[in-house]
């Protein structure tokens, strides 16, 4: 998970009047940023996952959050060395790859007969190469910083 608190507790009463209505549209504009700059990727989830938390009910206190347990995944990449879990990435194969797309694969002796075959090579290709990082979270606060600067 993901999460960029802002909280105004600690300020002046009257600086916190001014700040709080401020910090509630920064908090928005993250998180429709965050929106656009997530990857669909197979199932939306990383991108649904995007919430504000205490927004009605603590005033002095926003929270945006990434939820999906995998959100740093995606965010820092994966390092080589392990095979990624299996069922998320079954998911992945058969909604981004596609069988008529992982069904031609093939080499010299060899082809690819079904979704498990298939999940195998990628599994076994992000064991060995890692995968790429996706710095949605960066994007996002270099909009918000090109918008409040």
């Amino acid at each position: 998970m993901v999460t960029i608190s802002f909280n105004t507790e600690d300020l002046d009463e009257k600086v916190r009047e001014k700040v709080e209505p401020l910090l509630t549209r920064i908090a928005a504009d993250l998180s429709n940023y965050l929106k656009d700059e997530i990857p669909t990727g197979a199932t939306g989830q990383l991108k649904q996952s995007v919430q504000i938390l205490g927004f009605d009910s603590n005033p002095s206190r926003k929270v945006v959050a990434v939820r999906a347990k995998y959100a740093d995944a995606v965010r820092l990449g994966r390092k080589p060395g392990s095979f990624p879990p299996l069922e998320p990435l079954k998911k992945w194969v058969s909604r981004v790859i596609g069988e008529a797309e992982y069904s031609s694969w093939s080499g010299e002796g060899w082809e690819v007969n079904s979704l498990d075959e298939a999940t195998y090579i990628v599994g076994k290709s992000i064991e060995e190469s890692g995968t790429d990082a996706n710095p949605y979270l960066e994007r996002s606060i270099k909009r918000l910083n090109q918008k409040y600067s």
